[in-house]
C-alpha cells in the first residue's frame, strides 16, 4: 500500500498535460507551468525511481515549503506518514490544510476527514470520534459512519455500535449486530441481570435465528435459573 502512495505522486506532473489539451494552449504553456514546481519536486521523483522513499519524502517535504498550493501532494503525504506510523507529521499536515482560508469547502472535508483517520492511526479516539460525528452531516457521511463503528468496536461501546451499524444496511451485516448484542447480554450476566441479558439475546436471534453465541447464552441463563430454584427449594425443604 505504501508503495502504491509513492507511484501517485509520480502522476503529479500529467496534470498540467491535461490541462494544456483541454484548455488546447501551446506546449510552451506547459513548459512554463512544468517550471513552476518547485525543484525539490522533481528531486523527490528522482529518489522514488532509485528506490529511496525515505529522501524521496524529505524532498517532497521541502517542496511543499516552497510550494503551499500544492494541496494534492500535502495529502499523498499525510497519507503517507500516516501509513508509516509517523502520525504526529500526518496531523499537523493535514491540520495545516484545514487552517487554509483559501481551501475550498469540498477539500477541507477530505483533510478533515484525513486528520480523524490520522487519530484513528495513533489511538486518540476520542479526538477522531468527535470529527467523524461532524462529518455525518455533510457529504463524507457513508465513510464517516463506518469510522465510528469502527471506533466504536475498539471502545467496545456495542449500544453505539448497534445505532451506527442500523444506519448501515449495506455495510454492517445482521450477523454482526447479532453480535453486539450477545456482548450486550454477556455484560449484563456478569452483572447479575438474566433478564436484561435475555432481552439482548432475544434481540440477537431476531438479527440472526443461527447465532449460536446467543443460543449458548440463552442455555446458560436458562441453567442459572434451575440452579437457582433448586437452591431455593433446598432451603425451604430445611
Amino acid at each position: 500500500m505504501i508503495e502504491l502512495e509513492y507511484w501517485q505522486l509520480l502522476f503529479f506532473p500529467f496534470f498540467f498535460g491535461l490541462g494544456w489539451a483541454a484548455a488546447r494552449i501551446d506546449i510552451r504553456h506547459l513548459v512554463r507551468e512544468s517550471r513552476a514546481l518547485p525543484r525539490s519536486y522533481f528531486q523527490g521523483l528522482n529518489f522514488l525511481l532509485n528506490e529511496q522513499p525515505d529522501r524521496a519524502i524529505e524532498a517532497f517535504v521541502e517542496a511543499v515549503k516552497v510550494d503551499p498550493e500544492t494541496v494534492e501532494l500535502h495529502f499523498a503525504l499525510g497519507s503517507l506518514f500516516r501509513r508509516r506510523g509517523e502520525t504526529e507529521r500526518a496531523i499537523r499536515m493535514h491540520q495545516n490544510l484545514i487552517g487554509r482560508d483559501d481551501l475550498p469547502e469540498d477539500l477541507k472535508l477530505q483533510a478533515l476527514s484525513e486528520l480523524g483517520q490520522d487519530y484513528l492511526k495513533a489511538g486518540l479516539l476520542d479526538r477522531a470520534e468527535d470529527i467523524f460525528n461532524k462529518l455525518r452531516d455533510s457529504s463524507r457521511t457513508e465513510d464517516a459512519k463506518r469510522k465510528l463503528l469502527e471506533i466504536y468496536q475498539l471502545e467496545k461501546d456495542w449500544a453505539k455500535a448497534i445505532a451506527i451499524a442500523a444506519e448501515l444496511p449495506d455495510f454492517a451485516s445482521q450477523k454482526e449486530i447479532a453480535e453486539y448484542h450477545c456482548e450486550l447480554a454477556a455484560a449484563e450476566m456478569i452483572r447479575a441481570r438474566p433478564e436484561v441479558a435475555a432481552d439482548y439475546l432475544k434481540s440477537a436471534l431476531e438479527r440472526n435465528r443461527k447465532c449460536v453465541r446467543a443460543s449458548l447464552l440463552q442455555g446458560d441463563i436458562e441453567e442459572k435459573k434451575d440452579a437457582d430454584w433448586f437452591c431455593i427449594f433446598q432451603r425451604e425443604s430445611q
